[in-house]
């Protein structure tokens, strides 16, 4: 009896250590069966998000998407980028609690930086309790450079508050991310800059007509109080042309061009080659007055601006200005239509001059610029 009760025994353990081992096993397969269907889950996902985000050109609304992707569909509690290109260098964060606001700045990219550049990999913490990063003192963290060539567009970080969330799957997935987002940097920069031209005057350096045209249809001055508007003509342009040639005619243009430019700009105006050597500046919420000091000052500084032809000859030109700043209400068409007006006074009472559009609200505007 005691040898059948031991190998009975014997046999159970046998069973017990078979099941245990069958358990073993069917929980390593469960685990790769959860990690497969994470990793099927994240592709699927990765290939709707490059699919979305390869459509938008736009670079705020791109790192917004980039944003809305991390935080909402990969739940993760805090994500931030930091854009490094050219001369731009910020940082946009998006985190789920205010606590973890400012944990991602400058200096907590900066010091990711340098630990890359040692390691020659991702950084990637798993639980921040045994290894704190920064200001990070619990959670999972990992940080990815976005590449360009053999340069980099800037990092994007990804953090949860809980520790151990970054799965294999998870950071191939976040590196995957890194590297899209250094083709979407891309695709946005050349748009940015087929934009650019698509907008600028390649002479004068203002933007066109058509984009002032688009910024009118688009309702841009509706929301303002009061529009202001300067038209200006250079005086005798055909003379110049003819004269010195074409190219000090562009000369001329470049020079009034750059005038226009930084005196609006004091002012938060927008200029624009209207067409020919008739310019335009805009302003929103601007008093009339300032309006009208803008206009002189261009007109002074244009009036000073000595010319050389490649003979040693030199010579000076002048412009005539046409100004109205009247209630948004006006409409820009009546506002810029009335400024014209002002202009043809000017060019035929003298030229050289500023006229401000025959208003009694403003006339005490018009009495001040003659």
């Amino acid at each position: 009896m005691t040898d059948v009760k031991n190998a009975i025994e014997t046999s159970l353990e046998a069973i017990s250590g078979a099941m245990d081992a069958i358990r073993l096993e069917v929980q390593k397969k469960d685990r790769k069966i959860r990690q497969l269907e994470e990793q099927i889950s994240l592709s699927s996902l990765f290939k709707q998000v490059n699919t979305y985000m390869g459509s938008i050109l736009d670079f705020d609304t791109m790192l917004d998407s980039v944003d809305d992707v991390l935080a909402g569909v990969m739940g993760v509690s805090a994500c931030a980028i930091l854009v490094d290109i050219g001369e731009s260098r910020y940082v946009k964060e998006n985190v789920m609690k205010s606590a973890l606001r400012g944990k991602f700045d400058t200096k907590f990219f900066d010091l990711s930086m340098q630990v890359i550049g040692i390691m020659q990999s991702s950084l990637v913490l798993h639980n921040l309790e045994k290894q704190p990063f920064g200001s990070l003192l619990k959670g999972s963290l990992g940080v990815y450079t976005i590449r360009r060539g053999n340069g980099q567009y800037g990092l994007i970080a990804v953090y949860y508050e809980q520790p151990n969330m970054m799965s294999k799957q998870r950071e191939e997935f976040f590196e995957l991310i890194a590297a899209q987002l250094s083709v979407y940097f891309e695709n946005a920069r050349l748009f940015t800059e087929m934009r650019e031209i698509a907008i600028t005057d390649g002479l004068t350096q203002l933007r066109n007509r058509d984009y002032l045209d688009s910024l009118i249809k688009e309702g841009h001055y509706t929301s303002a109080k009061t529009v202001g508007v300067i038209i200006l003509d250079l005086d005798n342009f055909k003379k110049v042309n003819d004269t010195y040639g074409h190219a000090m005619g562009d000369e001329v243009l470049r020079v009034v061009g750059r005038i226009l430019r930084e005196e609006t700009k004091r002012y938060g105006g927008r200029s624009f080659r209207y067409g020919g050597e008739k310019l335009i500046s805009t302003f929103q919420d601007t008093p009339a007055i300032d309006v009208a000091k803008c206009a002189k000052t261009i007109l002074a500084r244009i009036r000073s601006e000595v010319y050389a032809t490649s003979d040693g000859t030199r010579f000076q030109n002048s412009a005539s200005f046409g100004i109205s700043t009247e209630p948004a209400g006006t409409g820009m068409a009546d506002i810029i239509g009335h400024a014209d007006e002002a202009l043809y006074e000017a060019k035929h009472t003298g030229k050289s001059r500023v006229v401000a559009y025959r208003d009694p609200v403003l006339e005490n505007v018009r009495m001040s610029v003659q």
